[in-house]
């Protein structure tokens, strides 16, 4: 009993002034070993979006389902490939707008729509509004609308 005591006081006389005695207590412990889960050297865990992973994994050409698929907007008479500056006319439409006007690169004609089927076409409509902050509206009443799901 001595010997233990006499050894921590003579921890407590060498250990600099910036550690704290509290932690000394909980080192035995095991809780005491867990102490570093909330400093900074840690990483956190995030919070992982499923729906925008799928919708970007589509728009990439990631997916193994679907495979590469090249995007195009159908503006006027002629097809223009997916980006941010070709989205902004459909910034605060409709969601059925945007459905009805994406279509296949290599197969103008068609709509992306008929090709995906309402999950993939769902997800791939999730992510380029997130992503490209298109505020599209009406979502509800669209073709990809979940009946009971509520959307944000």
């Amino acid at each position: 009993m001595l010997r233990r005591l006499g050894f921590l006081v003579s921890i407590f006389l060498f250990f600099p002034s910036a550690f704290s005695y509290a932690e000394l207590g909980s080192m035995g412990s095991f809780h005491g070993s867990m102490s570093g889960a909330h400093n900074q050297s840690t990483r956190s865990m995030r919070i992982i979006d499923e729906q925008y992973e799928k919708g970007k994994a589509i728009y990439l050409g990631r997916n193994r389902e679907i495979g590469k698929l090249k995007l195009c907007l159908h503006s006027g008479d002629d097809n223009v490939k997916v980006k941010r500056a070709t989205l902004k006319p459909f910034k605060g439409t409709t969601t059925n707008n945007l459905i009805n006007n994406l279509r296949n690169c290599d197969q103008p004609e068609a709509v992306v729509f008929e090709q995906l089927g309402k999950m993939h076409t769902s997800h791939l409509v999730y992510y380029l509004n997130r992503r490209f902050k298109l505020e599209l509206t009406e979502h509800a009443q669209s073709v990809i609308a979940v009946p009971g799901r509520r959307t944000r």
